[in-house]
């Protein structure tokens, strides 16, 4: 059985066990007359939901290597959003299920039973301290784009995540019906020790060890032609620290100005390189100061992550597809790949006077034989065979007559992947052919 049905059905079985553990207690609740108990009973399995939806979010977003695997990192972020969206809705209906219900079988108001439940029950207030936390931190992430929140801003808000769980978990012990159940109980805590045991050492522990072990600090900052910044990285034992060409790592620069932030980047070099290297785009706020970051500064790394990779052993004809800085890590796989593949190059940019990695694109290129292709969206001058204009259907088919028989990889903002993506179907490749991974943490 493959490992993504296993991971599934256990997922599945553990949802089912919530379930029937509820339904053994909340049963008569569900068929009595009375509207308060059955409000009850909703409203306890709507909190289980957001209890185990929580934990949910946790593997999710804990950069959990196995999980990360199976799934990749953007299909798991995109897994994150909508999750989150079902856990607004899920704990929404248990505050309100279970508000109502006891101001029912009370007969008073709302807000009195709201007080007497502050006043009289163990750990709610600290319950509802973690509810508007999950509300806050819900409406964020699900607005977020329209709210433009920054990188960092997001990070924050997340953060206080973990502040939530731990204001929520004494009431559910402590008051909850279903998990008077003993053997319910230990089947709860189990599932807690479970995701906070991987989220801590995937999340923490993991590149604690990797720091600890090999030392990262800046070795060399190096200002590119066009707007970008090239920071390598060295340590000790760099032959040991494991990645692949096409991934990405978060890196925490621990100085003065950026020890506090954590920003992902892909890998621009091949892995003939002990050292890694990063190329930045000055795109403002944190990136518009990285070229001020010191030699011998500490770099904490967390990674790598991520499946934008080319399977050992393959032979297929490739092509790669890259906008503006998403040319880092399609140069990590031409620069280490392109030497066994019959390989062509897809490349757009604004101008002429910004194309980052442009010297080493060229030097493969002549190397190894790779038909590589500039793109320029801004110009209306361009001598061949470079095009001035869009990556679309029409150049695509006139650039690359084979396109249907090449493995593709994708890489560009999110709008321009979007954009090649639908052309490429258009053209006949398979979608399996096509591979790409959006950036994004949120």
């Amino acid at each position: 059985m493959h490992a993504k049905s296993i991971v599934k059905g256990l997922y599945a079985l553990c949802f089912g066990a919530i379930l029937y553990f509820w339904l053994k207690s909340s049963l008569p609740l569900l068929l009595s007359p009375d509207m308060s108990s059955i409000l009850l009973a909703i409203g306890r399995i709507a909190g289980l939901t957001s209890v185990f939806l929580v934990l949910t979010q946790l593997l999710l977003i804990g950069r959990i290597k196995w999980i990360e695997t199976l799934w990749g990192h953007d299909k798991l972020a995109k897994l994150h959003r909508s999750t989150g969206e079902l856990l607004l809705y899920s704990i929404i209906i248990h505050f309100v299920c279970i508000l109502v219900s006891y101001a029912g079988s009370a007969k008073t108001g709302l807000i009195t039973q709201l007080v007497t439940f502050f006043d009289f029950y163990q750990d709610v207030f600290e319950a509802f301290i973690a509810f508007v936390m999950f509300v806050a931190i819900a409406l964020s992430s699900i607005f977020i784009k329209r709210l433009r929140l920054k990188y960092e801003t997001w990070y924050f808000i997340h953060l206080f995540v973990y502040l939530a769980i731990f204001f929520s978990y004494g009431h559910q012990l402590k008051i909850g019906g279903s998990l008077s159940d003993s053997q319910f109980a230990l089947f709860w805590m189990a599932l807690y020790v479970f995701v906070i045991a991987n989220f801590v050492v995937f999340r923490f522990l993991r590149p604690t060890y990797f720091f600890m072990t090999h030392k990262f600090f800046v070795s060399r900052v190096v200002k590119g032609t066009s707007d970008e910044t090239m920071i390598y990285i060295s340590g000790k034992n760099m032959q040991n620290f494991k990645r692949l060409a096409g991934q990405f790592m978060i890196f925490r620069f621990l100085d003065r100005k950026r020890f506090w932030q954590a920003h992902p980047f892909s890998l621009s070099w091949d892995t003939s390189h002990h050292d890694i290297r990063i190329t930045v785009k000055d795109s403002g706020d944190f990136t518009h100061e990285i070229s001020g970051i010191q030699v011998g500064t500490p770099v904490f790394i967390d990674g790598p992550h991520g499946r934008f990779v080319i399977p050992e052993g393959d032979t297929s004809k490739l092509l790669f597809i890259a906008g503006g800085i998403g040319i880092t890590p399609i140069m990590s796989l031409l620069s280490e790949h392109a030497k066994n593949h019959d390989t062509v190059l897809l490349y757009s940019n604004k101008t002429q006077s910004a194309i980052p990695l442009k010297n080493e694109i060229t030097e493969v290129s002549q190397k190894h034989g790779v038909k590589t292709i500039y793109f320029f969206t801004e110009e209306t001058t361009v001598r061949a065979p470079h095009i001035a204009g869009r990556i679309d259907k029409m150049n695509i088919n006139a650039q690359v007559k084979d396109v249907t028989k090449r493995v593709v990889y994708l890489c560009g903002p999110v709008g321009f992947m979007e954009a090649v993506k639908s052309a490429l179907l258009e053209l006949g490749v398979p979608e399996e052919n096509i591979h790409y991974e959006v950036f994004s943490f949120h």
